[in-house]
């Protein structure tokens, strides 16, 4: 099998056309193939350095979120032990102002009762 490939190639390599392979440039299109490399290379570090700093914004950002959650969580656990206080610190049932009244008009009714006015 090495031999027929052996055998089919070389003819392929000895008899193709080397000459339409080659193109010789001239100093005017070398010079403008350099400055579009140069160009070319340029755009190309700037791009990766927006990458870079793209990429760094991102970092930030997802800090930043990470931060604001951790913010917000904090917040809400501070409203939920407010509100745990406030109920802690409501009035019983006996400091609503009826009980206080009647017990007001029940006094002054029976000291009156008892000074016999």
């Amino acid at each position: 099998m090495y031999k027929i490939f052996l055998y089919l190639f070389i003819p392929f390599l000895l008899f193709s056309q080397q000459d339409t392979l080659v193109y010789e440039l001239t100093g005017e299109e070398v010079m403008k193939l350099y400055n579009s490399i140069m160009e070319l290379e340029l755009k190309d570090s700037v791009n990766v350095e927006l990458i870079q700093n793209l990429t760094d914004q991102t970092f930030l950002y997802e800090q930043k979120v990470e931060n604001d959650s951790l913010i917000i969580n904090q917040l809400n656990y501070q409203l939920e032990q407010k509100e745990v206080i406030i109920e802690l610190l409501e009035p019983t049932w006996y400091d609503k102002p009826i009980i206080w009244y009647s017990l007001g008009i029940v006094t002054v009714f029976i000291i009156r009762v008892a000074a016999g006015v």
